[in-house]
């Protein structure tokens, strides 16, 4: 209905853009991962610096 279902050419389009390789390899690596707590943390740091930047930037810019 909402284009959902267009598999097929979003892979195509999917493919220009980034390459057969890559494509390939996203649709190969079902291998699920079980982030540590530690790597988790990092992650979580990492996305606040860079929210507190996007404010900063955001007010300076204001």
């Amino acid at each position: 209905m909402h284009h959902s279902g267009a598999v097929g050419p979003y892979r195509i389009n999917l493919i220009a853009k980034i390459g057969a390789e890559r494509v390939e390899a996203l649709e190969n690596n079902n291998n699920p991962h079980r982030y540590t707590r530690e790597e988790l943390e990092r992650i979580r740091a990492r996305y606040r610096a860079l929210l507190r930047e996007l404010i900063k930037s955001r007010s300076e810019a204001a």
